[in-house]
Protein backbone atom coordinates (compact mmCIF):
# COMPACT_ATOMS: atom_id res chain seq x y z
CA UNK A 1 0.00 0.00 0.00
CA UNK A 2 0.96 3.26 -1.19
CA UNK A 3 2.00 5.70 1.93
CA UNK A 4 0.58 8.50 -0.09
CA UNK A 5 -3.29 7.07 -0.02
CA UNK A 6 -5.71 6.37 2.95
CA UNK A 7 -6.31 2.69 3.17
CA UNK A 8 -9.50 1.58 1.94
CA UNK A 9 -11.15 -0.57 5.20
CA UNK A 10 -13.45 -3.16 3.31
CA UNK A 11 -15.97 -3.58 5.84
CA UNK A 12 -18.74 -6.41 5.55
CA UNK A 13 -22.08 -5.52 6.39
CA UNK A 14 -25.10 -7.72 6.73
CA UNK A 15 -27.89 -7.80 4.03
CA UNK A 16 -31.24 -5.60 4.61
CA UNK A 17 -34.01 -4.96 2.22
CA UNK A 18 -34.30 -1.86 0.36
CA UNK A 19 -31.40 0.58 -0.91
CA UNK A 20 -27.60 -1.23 0.18
CA UNK A 21 -24.60 0.56 0.58
CA UNK A 22 -22.85 -2.72 -0.66
CA UNK A 23 -21.87 -4.21 -4.01
CA UNK A 24 -22.60 -7.60 -4.75
CA UNK A 25 -19.23 -9.41 -2.71
CA UNK A 26 -20.99 -7.49 0.97
CA UNK A 27 -18.33 -4.98 0.41
CA UNK A 28 -19.03 -1.38 1.36
CA UNK A 29 -19.20 1.07 -2.07
CA UNK A 30 -16.50 3.92 -2.62
CA UNK A 31 -19.16 6.61 -1.24
CA UNK A 32 -19.64 4.33 2.45
CA UNK A 33 -16.02 3.19 1.98
CA UNK A 34 -15.22 6.76 2.23
CA UNK A 35 -17.07 7.29 4.94
CA UNK A 36 -16.05 4.72 7.24
CA UNK A 37 -12.31 5.62 6.05
CA UNK A 38 -12.98 9.34 7.31
CA UNK A 39 -14.47 7.82 10.19
CA UNK A 40 -11.01 5.67 11.05
CA UNK A 41 -9.27 9.22 10.37
CA UNK A 42 -10.53 10.59 12.74
CA UNK A 43 -10.30 7.84 15.53
CA UNK A 44 -6.74 8.15 15.17
CA UNK A 45 -6.50 11.83 14.98
CA UNK A 46 -8.03 11.59 18.33
CA UNK A 47 -5.16 9.29 19.74
CA UNK A 48 -2.82 11.43 18.32
CA UNK A 49 -4.24 14.74 20.53
CA UNK A 50 -1.98 16.07 23.45
CA UNK A 51 -4.38 15.81 26.64
CA UNK A 52 -2.98 19.32 27.49
CA UNK A 53 -2.86 21.59 24.29
CA UNK A 54 -4.97 19.47 22.04
CA UNK A 55 -2.45 19.85 19.47
CA UNK A 56 -1.23 16.61 17.79
CA UNK A 57 1.67 14.98 19.10
CA UNK A 58 4.19 14.19 16.65
CA UNK A 59 7.38 11.65 16.82
CA UNK A 60 9.46 11.45 18.86
CA UNK A 61 6.39 10.77 21.97
CA UNK A 62 7.26 10.87 25.45
CA UNK A 63 5.63 8.65 27.57
CA UNK A 64 4.68 8.02 31.30
CA UNK A 65 5.04 4.59 33.30
CA UNK A 66 1.35 3.84 32.58
CA UNK A 67 1.63 4.46 28.76
CA UNK A 68 -0.30 8.48 28.22
CA UNK A 69 1.76 10.63 25.95
CA UNK A 70 1.88 13.86 25.75
CA UNK A 71 3.75 16.36 23.15
CA UNK A 72 7.10 17.29 23.16
CA UNK A 73 6.36 20.82 24.25
CA UNK A 74 3.57 20.29 26.84
CA UNK A 75 6.55 17.38 28.14
CA UNK A 76 9.02 20.46 28.54
CA UNK A 77 6.60 22.04 30.90
CA UNK A 78 5.79 19.03 33.35
CA UNK A 79 7.59 16.45 35.70
CA UNK A 80 4.12 14.12 36.05
CA UNK A 81 1.91 12.78 33.75
CA UNK A 82 -1.26 15.11 33.67
CA UNK A 83 -3.86 11.87 33.10
CA UNK A 84 -2.72 10.03 36.16
CA UNK A 85 0.10 11.81 37.73
CA UNK A 86 2.79 8.67 37.40
CA UNK A 87 6.38 9.66 36.39
CA UNK A 88 7.56 9.99 32.82
CA UNK A 89 10.13 7.34 31.57
CA UNK A 90 12.84 7.42 28.91
CA UNK A 91 10.97 4.79 26.91
CA UNK A 92 9.61 6.30 24.11
CA UNK A 93 5.87 5.56 22.45
CA UNK A 94 6.68 3.87 19.07
CA UNK A 95 3.27 2.70 18.49
CA UNK A 96 1.77 6.18 18.63
CA UNK A 97 5.00 7.34 16.30
CA UNK A 98 4.19 4.50 13.74
CA UNK A 99 0.52 5.46 13.79
CA UNK A 100 1.73 9.41 12.78
CA UNK A 101 3.34 8.16 9.69
CA UNK A 102 0.27 7.23 8.26
CA UNK A 103 -2.28 10.50 9.43
CA UNK A 104 -2.25 14.09 7.98
CA UNK A 105 -1.20 17.09 9.91
CA UNK A 106 -2.17 20.42 9.58
CA UNK A 107 0.77 23.05 9.03
CA UNK A 108 1.83 24.49 11.70
CA UNK A 109 1.20 27.87 10.28
CA UNK A 110 -2.39 27.46 10.66
CA UNK A 111 -2.32 30.57 12.87
CA UNK A 112 -1.19 32.33 10.34
CA UNK A 113 -3.59 31.35 7.90
CA UNK A 114 -2.78 28.31 5.83
CA UNK A 115 -4.86 25.22 5.25
CA UNK A 116 -3.14 22.53 4.45
CA UNK A 117 -2.78 19.22 5.64
CA UNK A 118 -0.25 16.85 5.09
CA UNK A 119 1.50 13.69 6.19
CA UNK A 120 4.47 14.61 8.43
CA UNK A 121 7.15 12.57 5.58
CA UNK A 122 6.58 15.49 3.58
CA UNK A 123 6.14 19.06 6.04
CA UNK A 124 9.63 19.87 4.83
CA UNK A 125 8.31 20.28 1.19
CA UNK A 126 5.79 22.11 2.27
CA UNK A 127 7.32 24.43 4.71
CA UNK A 128 9.95 25.45 2.27
CA UNK A 129 6.81 27.28 -0.18
CA UNK A 130 4.30 27.88 2.80
CA UNK A 131 3.71 31.72 2.54
CA UNK A 132 2.05 31.90 6.42
CA UNK A 133 4.99 30.99 8.02
CA UNK A 134 4.63 32.08 11.88
CA UNK A 135 7.45 31.74 14.81
CA UNK A 136 6.62 30.43 18.35
CA UNK A 137 8.32 32.28 21.42
CA UNK A 138 11.15 30.22 23.06
CA UNK A 139 11.48 31.95 26.28
CA UNK A 140 10.05 30.13 30.20
CA UNK A 141 6.52 28.71 29.17
CA UNK A 142 5.27 31.93 26.76
CA UNK A 143 2.47 31.02 24.10
CA UNK A 144 3.00 33.82 22.05
CA UNK A 145 2.76 32.71 18.21
CA UNK A 146 3.36 35.48 15.55
CA UNK A 147 5.42 36.46 12.37
CA UNK A 148 9.13 37.46 12.31
CA UNK A 149 8.27 40.97 12.15
CA UNK A 150 6.72 40.44 15.38
CA UNK A 151 8.83 38.64 17.82
CA UNK A 152 11.45 41.26 17.93
CA UNK A 153 8.82 43.50 19.77
CA UNK A 154 7.41 40.70 21.47
CA UNK A 155 10.57 40.25 23.44
CA UNK A 156 11.78 43.71 24.00
CA UNK A 157 8.08 44.58 25.43
CA UNK A 158 7.59 41.38 27.30
CA UNK A 159 11.03 39.34 28.12
CA UNK A 160 13.28 42.72 28.14
CA UNK A 161 16.05 40.47 29.93
CA UNK A 162 16.32 37.91 27.35
CA UNK A 163 16.72 39.90 24.26
CA UNK A 164 20.46 40.68 23.15
CA UNK A 165 21.71 42.81 20.65
CA UNK A 166 24.92 41.35 19.50
CA UNK A 167 27.91 41.14 17.01
CA UNK A 168 28.81 38.03 15.30
CA UNK A 169 31.37 37.51 17.98
CA UNK A 170 30.21 37.50 21.71
CA UNK A 171 31.22 36.26 24.92
CA UNK A 172 29.27 35.49 27.65
CA UNK A 173 29.51 33.47 31.45
CA UNK A 174 27.52 31.59 33.96
CA UNK A 175 27.97 30.54 37.29
CA UNK A 176 28.20 26.33 37.59
CA UNK A 177 27.08 25.01 40.69
CA UNK A 178 28.54 21.51 41.24
CA UNK A 179 25.98 20.20 43.80
CA UNK A 180 23.17 21.22 41.87
CA UNK A 181 20.38 19.55 41.21
CA UNK A 182 17.25 21.31 39.92
CA UNK A 183 17.83 21.51 36.08
CA UNK A 184 17.53 25.12 34.22
CA UNK A 185 16.29 25.70 30.76
CA UNK A 186 16.40 28.76 28.83
CA UNK A 187 15.87 30.60 25.94
CA UNK A 188 17.72 34.43 24.57
CA UNK A 189 17.00 36.16 21.44
CA UNK A 190 19.87 36.69 19.56
CA UNK A 191 19.66 39.90 17.51
CA UNK A 192 22.73 40.81 15.30
CA UNK A 193 22.46 42.80 12.43
CA UNK A 194 18.80 42.23 10.25
CA UNK A 195 19.10 38.93 11.52
CA UNK A 196 17.08 36.97 14.14
CA UNK A 197 18.65 33.93 16.43
CA UNK A 198 17.66 31.37 19.08
CA UNK A 199 20.20 30.38 21.74
CA UNK A 200 18.72 27.72 23.67
CA UNK A 201 20.09 26.64 26.66
CA UNK A 202 19.45 23.45 29.20
CA UNK A 203 21.17 22.19 32.02
CA UNK A 204 20.21 18.48 32.47
CA UNK A 205 20.90 17.81 36.03
CA UNK A 206 19.38 14.31 35.62
CA UNK A 207 21.75 13.63 32.43
CA UNK A 208 24.53 15.44 33.85
CA UNK A 209 24.61 17.17 30.44
CA UNK A 210 24.67 20.72 29.52
CA UNK A 211 22.62 21.13 25.76
CA UNK A 212 23.19 24.93 23.82
CA UNK A 213 20.88 24.78 20.31
CA UNK A 214 21.87 27.28 17.88
CA UNK A 215 18.80 28.25 15.59
CA UNK A 216 17.98 30.54 12.44
CA UNK A 217 14.97 32.37 12.61
CA UNK A 218 13.33 31.66 9.21
CA UNK A 219 13.36 29.26 6.45
CA UNK A 220 14.80 25.93 6.63
CA UNK A 221 16.91 26.49 3.23
CA UNK A 222 18.25 30.12 5.25
CA UNK A 223 19.12 28.30 8.59
CA UNK A 224 21.83 26.22 6.31
CA UNK A 225 23.80 29.94 5.08
CA UNK A 226 25.11 30.39 8.85
CA UNK A 227 27.40 27.96 11.19
CA UNK A 228 27.93 28.84 15.40
CA UNK A 229 30.81 28.01 16.92
CA UNK A 230 31.07 27.28 21.02
CA UNK A 231 34.22 27.57 22.87
CA UNK A 232 34.97 27.03 26.19
CA UNK A 233 37.48 28.23 28.05
CA UNK A 234 39.47 28.14 31.16
CA UNK A 235 40.03 31.10 33.09
CA UNK A 236 43.82 31.74 32.20
CA UNK A 237 43.04 30.98 28.14
CA UNK A 238 45.29 28.14 28.78
CA UNK A 239 42.35 25.69 27.50
CA UNK A 240 39.42 25.21 25.24
CA UNK A 241 36.64 23.26 24.72
CA UNK A 242 35.39 23.45 20.95
CA UNK A 243 32.27 22.93 19.17
CA UNK A 244 31.13 23.88 15.51
CA UNK A 245 28.10 23.04 13.58
CA UNK A 246 25.52 23.85 10.95
CA UNK A 247 22.44 26.02 12.29
CA UNK A 248 19.44 24.75 13.33
CA UNK A 249 15.68 26.56 11.72
CA UNK A 250 13.33 27.14 14.43
CA UNK A 251 10.71 24.56 13.86
CA UNK A 252 12.55 22.40 16.06
CA UNK A 253 10.97 22.90 19.74
CA UNK A 254 10.82 21.33 23.24
CA UNK A 255 13.17 18.46 23.78
CA UNK A 256 13.38 17.65 20.01
CA UNK A 257 15.83 20.64 20.26
CA UNK A 258 18.28 19.04 21.73
CA UNK A 259 18.14 16.20 20.49
CA UNK A 260 19.11 17.52 17.02
CA UNK A 261 22.64 16.32 15.48
CA UNK A 262 23.42 20.19 14.80
CA UNK A 263 22.80 20.31 19.14
CA UNK A 264 26.03 21.13 21.09
CA UNK A 265 26.70 18.80 24.10
CA UNK A 266 28.70 18.95 27.16
CA UNK A 267 29.53 16.47 29.78
CA UNK A 268 28.66 18.29 33.43
CA UNK A 269 32.37 16.76 34.19
CA UNK A 270 33.83 18.69 31.56
CA UNK A 271 31.84 22.03 32.84
CA UNK A 272 33.49 21.51 36.57
CA UNK A 273 36.91 21.02 35.40
CA UNK A 274 36.54 24.21 33.73
CA UNK A 275 34.94 25.99 36.51
CA UNK A 276 36.52 24.69 39.81
CA UNK A 277 39.79 27.13 39.36
CA UNK A 278 37.77 30.00 37.82
CA UNK A 279 36.70 32.92 40.08
CA UNK A 280 33.16 31.94 41.62
CA UNK A 281 33.25 29.02 39.41
CA UNK A 282 32.19 30.95 36.42
CA UNK A 283 32.19 28.79 33.07
CA UNK A 284 33.68 31.39 30.13
CA UNK A 285 32.32 31.27 26.46
CA UNK A 286 32.80 32.86 23.56
CA UNK A 287 30.02 32.22 20.28
CA UNK A 288 30.67 32.83 16.91
CA UNK A 289 28.04 32.91 14.60
CA UNK A 290 29.35 32.92 10.54
CA UNK A 291 27.26 33.78 7.47
CA UNK A 292 28.61 30.87 4.84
Amino acid sequence: MSHNENPVVPVKRSRKEGKSDENDDGVLKDDAASAVNKEWIEKLQQLLCCPVCYEMIRPSVDICSNGHSVCVKCRCRLSQCPICSADFVKAKNIMLAQIAEYVKYPCPNTIGGCEEVYYLRDEETHLKKCGYIVHRCKIDNCDWIGKKDELKSHVENLHQEDIWKKEWNFAGSRKFEHNDTSSDEFGKLLVIEKELFWMLSNYDCEKKKLYKSFQYIGPKEAAKRFNYQICLKSSDDRRQFLFKSTMDDDNRNGSDAFESPNCTVIDFSVLKSFSTYSPENKLKYLYTITRL
